[in-house]
């Protein structure tokens, strides 16, 4: 809500809309990964490198943290929201913060490469607290970032 920008703007306005509901559940999820995920963000990134460059390459010492969140804890999560009779806004985080550094040196387990640091790392961090979350809709995740990149690694 801090000067928000045009997508933060149409996240707001949707969850606007969505709360005028009579029954409604807002559901704000930290980062989703698992496998089929393709896109260009962080760990997709990083993976592809690791099997073709041989190299995972951070900024700075790697030091960047984010809350990961396994797509079927993600889907488990919409269910029991779904099933949760309460008005309510939930976050969909782990409440673990995980650097840049431990998600290569998992990748780094499983594939034959190598991780390099660049530059200085100009991305921020993020964490999140879901006690609220687990505690309203009887939802925990239970998949480690330890086994989540192991099943996109397969």
């Amino acid at each position: 809500f801090n000067n928000p920008g045009t997508y933060a703007l149409s996240k707001i306005a949707g969850e606007f809309i969505v709360s005028a509901m009579k029954h409604f559940s807002i559901l704000r999820l930290a980062y989703i990964y698992g496998p089929g995920i393709s896109n260009n963000s962080f760990i997709p990134q990083i993976i592809k490198s690791a099997k073709e460059d041989k190299k995972i390459t951070l900024f700075g010492n790697g030091e960047r943290e984010q809350d990961y969140l396994y797509i079927d804890d993600a889907v488990n999560m919409c269910l029991a929201s779904a099933l949760n009779q309460n008005n309510n806004i939930y976050l969909g985080a782990t409440g673990i913060s995980v650097s840049n550094k431990e998600i290569a040196e998992e990748i780094k387990k499983y594939t034959d490469c190598s991780i390099e640091y660049k530059s200085e790392e100009t991305g921020k961090s993020f964490y999140f607290d879901p006690k609220k979350t687990f505690k309203e809709l009887n939802w925990n995740p239970t998949t480690t970032i330890s086994e989540g990149i192991q099943k996109m690694l397969v």
